[in-house]
């Protein structure tokens, strides 16, 4: 086993909700840290329009393109690097 911190484990995802027409929310739970505080939680969009940082679940996404399908994936990240990405959100698409 590694004998200091390592890089964080991905978070499990949860729910992704269309929270406007270029704005979404991912509900996700943290997973084990590495030893090492986190020190964000980045959610990104695929197709890569969106993006949101936070401390807590749920993060707010921003920057997505109207009438348009997406999943939201996230990463967490702490002192020595960040996890791998996370499982892909549901389908939600943007009104």
């Amino acid at each position: 086993p590694p004998t200091g911190p390592i890089a964080p484990a991905a978070p499990i995802v949860g729910t992704a909700v269309a929270t406007g027409t270029t704005t979404a929310t991912l509900q996700f739970t943290p997973q084990y840290d590495g030893g090492s505080a986190i020190t964000s939680y980045d959610v990104v969009s695929v197709p890569a329009d969106g993006t949101g940082t936070g401390l807590t679940s749920p993060i707010a996404v921003t920057g997505l393109t109207t009438s348009t399908d997406y999943v939201l994936v996230v990463t967490a990240t702490n002192a020595v690097g960040t996890s791998v990405p996370s499982d892909p959100s549901n389908t939600i698409t943007t009104p």
